[in-house]
């Protein structure tokens, strides 16, 4: 059994920052989830083919897949289809056509196709409607809580050569998901290694800023910061987690695990009942809430936090 996150939290007195849960369905992304879970359940052990078939191929398998993952927007035709299809109740049916409509809204992020990256799209909408928040990044500040300037530089180093002219529009979209983020934050901590406050980003002048805003965050209600020390070692490949919790809601929690040129996303699975003698299998996400719980558990808590930041600026602002 993993433990729960509380005792963590409760660490940074994050715990008694209470942030009421938004309502899923006021967000395309998150009702396009939700919608994904009511079809799953209403093809009741029917197989994709199965349906299909009974649709007389009006969607393909891979499409149906996409609804059901929340991955593609519904239409109203083919949301009656298969409502008509599987024999929904009425009030069923309703609920459903109402989580369609929702999820066909335009979502803030569609202004940023240009430079959104689609596998962090998911990520992104769905972070306002969290309660709770926790993300690791092993190589640089997260990006919800980056200043600035400290965005700049990154975005300057990893742009491709010509595509200089296109910096505004990242800045852009970092700016704007961090107030969306900042309107409601969900309760937050975020879990840096050592080395990274030390690891130069830009100018010492946009360090020293950039550790000053997780200095403040350190005094903020609500936030934790937790620094990972040289005294622990993980062996893992993994160089950035988010674990997103949407408290009492129908939407189920959700791993978000980056790769170089693509993420994984992970949400819970019926747990398989071990055969006798054998152990418990964990599925991947609950190894990867596992990680974050271990690391969780090994980093500095709010005010050895705010010595190591304060010692880092220091060591920043002696370069000016």
């Amino acid at each position: 059994m993993i433990p729960e996150f509380g005792d963590q939290f409760d660490g940074d007195n994050v715990i008694a920052f209470h942030r009421p849960g938004a309502d899923p369905e006021q967000n395309p992304t998150a009702a396009g989830l939700l919608l994904g879970i009511q079809l799953k359940a209403l093809r009741s052990g029917r197989t994709l083919k199965k349906v299909v078939e009974g649709l007389e191929n009006r969607l393909s398998q891979a499409k149906l897949s996409r609804l059901e993952n929340g991955e593609s927007p519904p239409k109203p035709d083919d949301i009656r289809a298969l409502l008509r299809f599987y024999q929904a109740d009425p009030d069923v049916g309703a609920a459903v056509e109402g989580l369609a409509r929702h999820a066909a809204q335009p979502n803030w992020l569609d202004s940023y196709r240009d430079v959104l990256a689609s596998w962090v799209e998911r990520l992104m909408a769905l972070e306002s409607a969290a309660t709770k928040l926790i993300t690791y990044e092993a190589k640089i500040v997260p990006g919800l809580v980056q200043t600035r300037d400290y965005a700049q530089a990154i975005f300057q180093r990893e742009l491709p050569g010509g595509q200089a002219h296109r910096l505004d529009r990242y800045l852009s979209l970092r700016g704007e998901r961090q107030e969306r983020y900042l309107v409601s934050p969900p309760r937050s901590v975020f879990l840096l290694e050592h080395s990274t406050l030390y690891r130069k980003v830009g100018s010492p002048r946009v360090m020293v800023d950039q550790l000053q805003r997780l200095i403040d965050l350190t005094n903020t209600r609500g936030f934790g910061v937790r620094i990972i020390t040289l005294d622990h070692f993980f062996a893992s490949s993994v160089s950035s987690l988010t674990h997103l919790d949407f408290g009492r809601t129908d939407l189920p929690e959700l791993v978000y695990n980056e790769r170089l040129r693509g993420a994984d996303y992970f949400t819970p699975t019926a747990d398989a009942r071990p055969a006798p003698g054998e152990d418990h299998k964990l599925s991947e996400m609950e190894e990867y809430k596992q990680l974050l719980w271990q690391l969780m558990a090994v980093g500095t808590e709010r005010q050895e936090s705010r010595v190591l930041l304060l010692e880092a600026k220091e060591h920043f602002e002696a370069q000016l």
